[in-house]
């Protein structure tokens, strides 16, 4: 038998239209509100009237809605979603970004400088359509920027926005943790984002190479050059690219030296710092072996069993 569609979905699907079949499907379910966003940027559909206006008259129930559920919603969008810019401006448009994401609705219309062709709130969608579809990464490039708005200034009749990615880092965090995200994807995201304003340049020595890898951790180095590709491609910048393949190149060539970058590298550990000083376990040990990390990264030749353990000897001498 052929399929029946009484109420009229055979059309809609084929106009790529969303609408709701009764008045009160909004009130039974709030969240149907944010799946039907995700719809629309996944589908690129479009929403008829009578239905945007439900959504913007039920909007507000969403807060109703536990944020584990509408973190989800968020989630589909950003993964499945070929430009989930679709469903934060249609948000924006109809009243419930400012329920769900304050912080990046107050960004609308908000102007940067002559580096930035749009204004911060396309900017960040900009960069979040063309991150690589990896969650992690779609949420850092969403974010990456929040805290310009608090930090800007203007200096020399220029804006300016000085450690807006510290700021930022801690808006990522307060969202993500409201959302509910585990601790580990939190702290993912505020790393990328946090670090994301690094310029590597040739003036670098390698020791200073040696320091960032250390400090943004060996295994986040491909994610945080593929934020910067994203961040560097929405504002029209295609040198970006020549440059993440000169920095990613350097890095790889430090990184295949056998260089130590974390203290599980070094050629001793905390059990030769504590046999060596005669001392227990406590916070001197991760302190000495922080230090000899400190000389290990400035001197990869440090790093033998026998130098470290001169290292040692010294540093017990000068407690």
């Amino acid at each position: 038998a052929l399929p029946i569609y009484p109420l009229g979905g055979k059309r809609d699907l084929e106009k790529r239209l969303l609408r709701v079949n009764r008045i009160d499907s909004f009130l039974e379910d709030p969240l149907r509100i944010m799946r039907g966003v995700q719809f629309l940027a996944r589908f690129r559909f479009a929403v008829d009237d009578e239905t945007r206006g439900l959504m913007r008259r039920d909007g507000p129930l969403l807060e109703t809605v536990s944020p584990e559920r509408v973190r989800d919603e968020l989630n589909k969008m950003l993964l499945l979603a070929a430009e989930p810019s679709g469903g934060f401006i249609f948000m924006h448009d109809s009243g419930i970004l400012g329920l769900i994401l304050p912080e990046l609705e107050c960004t609308y219309g908000e102007e940067q400088n002559e580096f930035h062709p749009d204004d911060l709130f396309m900017h960040s969608l900009r960069s979040c359509d063309l991150a690589r579809a990896d969650l992690h990464l779609k949420w850092s490039a969403l974010l990456h920027d929040l805290g310009k708005k608090e930090t800007k200034r203007i200096v020399d009749g220029r804006a300016v926005f000085y450690r807006h990615e510290e700021r930022s880092a801690l808006i990522a965090d307060a969202i993500l943790e409201r959302l509910r995200f585990a601790n580990a994807f939190r702290k993912r995201v505020v790393s990328l984002i946090e670090h994301h304003m690094f310029n590597m340049t040739d003036a670098w020595s390698d020791a200073a190479v040696r320091r960032f890898i250390a400090r943004v951790g060996e295994d986040n180095i491909d994610d945080l050059l593929a934020l910067r590709e994203a961040d560097g491609l929405s504002r029209k910048d295609e040198e970006i690219l020549d440059q993440n393949r000169a920095i990613k190149a350097r890095i790889e060539r430090i990184i295949a030296s056998d260089a130590a970058f974390k203290i599980g590298d070094l050629a001793v550990t905390g059990t030769d710092v504590m046999k060596l000083l005669g001392i227990g376990e406590g916070p001197k040990v991760g302190a000495i072996l922080r230090e000899l990390l400190d000389n290990v990264l400035e001197n990869p030749e440090y790093n033998t069993r026998e130098k470290l353990i001169d290292l040692v000897k010294q540093k017990g001498q000068e407690k």
